[in-house]
């Protein structure tokens, strides 16, 4: 297989995939959904099952749900406290702030049942993607801010909790192929600021924009939107297509 490196919007060799894309239809989509299937269905299977078994009502609890998603989704939390790395939480201290700070908010929104959730979830996102250093943390690994940034955790935590259908998941690969799109198409019909995909009220705007513009009706589902442009991601970076 020819390697194609990372689609990811920090990529600046990002062009070199344009020519790879194809506008969607439905039998283009269909086609990436199933290999997803294929590949990541028992993946799936196992992460939605920890989810359904263990709620949120204790730090024991959310921890088993932490390190499964991280496990299994490569989200990459550190396993323990690791000095060497100093830009990502660990497990423990990310099952801590789902508990402390989030847990009670996930309930709320879940007991909605998918209705008016929107905002609720962009909020809850923005509070737990960051993770609050100590003090001696702060001193130690000499980073400037005070917290860790754990945006694509915090968004597949909350998708898998509430529900991924009715939750946009952010990954790499989403975000470049959502770029991608906007370069290919031109400004006037699908216009993304790489940067601004940072913020999860902005990268929502940009995924239902997506959808409006080349999904139709059959595909209003996050989760199979998500599947589409993950694994055709997956297969342009691979050159298996």
């Amino acid at each position: 297989m020819e390697e194609w490196g990372k689609i990811s919007v920090e990529n600046k060799k990002l062009n070199k995939y344009m020519g790879r894309i194809s506008i969607p239809d439905d039998n283009l989509i269909q086609r990436f959904i199933s290999i997803y299937n294929k590949e990541q269905e028992d993946v799936d299977k196992v992460v939605k099952e920890v989810f359904n078994t263990y709620d949120d009502s204790s730090f024991s609890n959310i921890l088993i749900k932490v390190i499964v998603l991280n496990m299994l989704y490569n989200t990459m939390l550190l396993s323990k406290d690791n000095v060497i790395n100093a830009r990502r939480a660990d497990v423990i201290i990310m099952a801590k702030h789902i508990y402390k700070n989030c847990a009670d908010e996930l309930r709320r929104i879940k007991e909605k049942n998918g209705e008016n959730i929107e905002d609720d979830v962009i909020c809850l996102v923005e509070k737990m993607r960051k993770v609050k250093k100590t003090k001696r943390e702060e001193k130690r690994k000499g980073i400037g801010r005070d917290y860790f940034d754990e945006y694509s955790f915090a968004t597949k935590y909350c998708a898998w909790s509430i529900g991924v259908s009715k939750v946009p998941i952010v990954d790499s690969k989403v975000k470049g192929m959502l770029y991608l799109y906007s370069m290919k198409v031109g400004t006037q019909y699908f216009d993304i600021k790489p940067k601004e995909l940072l913020d999860y009220r902005y990268f929502v705007k940009k995924y239902n924009e997506f959808i409006n513009t080349y999904f139709s009706k059959n595909y209003v589902d996050y989760k199979e939107v998500d599947k589409f442009l993950w694994q055709y991601a997956k297969c342009i970076e691979s050159g298996d297509l």
